[in-house]
């Protein structure tokens, strides 16, 4: 009884307007409008940040991939294991950069995952056409690669040889698509695609995200001693 009569004269103390004292709607509107302002404010440079960094991230990978075929036919040459039937094929046009782009895909998947169907064999693929990569071992294609090379030169003795006449001297190019260019089929570009802030893909699905030259050269050291040991006339350039 005494708490009774003392919550009811506390009340009766308390001025009204404090008692009933709140956030009124206008207040509320405003809070609600500044909440959407910052959030339209910070929204769009934190996609423009993520499409910009997933972009840099599928160049950084291309280039890996341009880097690594390179590598492997520098390594094939260095061996001497370049024959006709191992290295790519070589363009008609007067040089590399003029090659048209790929206008369709190879029927094999180059995969870190040897299960998945129609694995690549390392057998060269057409200039038109380019392979299918798969970097996250889903069996789905992530980036196209074509890879061609100019006519070369070739050595007179390994002519003479008869054998299959493996260059000594001829130059690679490697471009590698974004795995989407696929939907451009013959309307793709040659020129890298320029890197820049953006929300979307820019021009990826036109142009090659990675381009990479190099020139390879091998020394016919088994072809000199050939014939500095041999009898046979048609050894002698």
């Amino acid at each position: 009884m005494y708490q009774e009569t003392s919550s009811e004269s506390l009340a009766e103390a308390t001025p009204k307007h404090k008692r009933d004292k709140g956030l009124t709607l206008m207040e509320c509107v405003v809070a609600i409008a500044v909440i959407a302002l910052t959030g339209a404010m910070i929204g769009p440079p934190l996609v423009l940040a993520a499409a910009t960094r997933l972009q840099n991230r599928r160049v950084e990978q291309s280039t890996q991939i341009a880097q690594g075929e390179i590598d492997r036919l520098r390594t094939m040459v260095t061996l001497g294991e370049h024959s006709r039937a191992s290295i790519p094929g070589a363009t008609a046009q007067a040089n590399l950069e003029s090659e048209p782009a790929p206008a369709a895909s190879f029927n094999l998947l180059k995969s870190v995952n040897a299960g998945c169907a129609n694995p690549y064999n390392e057998t060269p693929v057409p200039i038109a056409q380019a392979l299918p990569v798969d970097l996250d071992g889903d069996c789905e294609e992530d980036f196209l690669v074509q890879t061609f090379r100019d006519a070369g030169s070739f050595s007179t003795q390994e002519n003479a040889r008869g054998n299959d006449g493996r260059p000594n001297n001829f130059n690679v190019m490697v471009r590698v698509y974004a795995a989407n260019a696929s939907e451009n089929y013959g309307s793709l570009g040659t020129e890298p695609a320029s890197l820049q802030f953006t929300s979307g893909e820019g021009n990826q699905r036109q142009r090659p995200l990675a381009v990479l030259t190099s020139e390879m050269s091998w020394s016919d050291t088994d072809g000199s001693l050939f014939c500095y040991h041999s009898t046979n006339n048609d050894c002698a350039e």
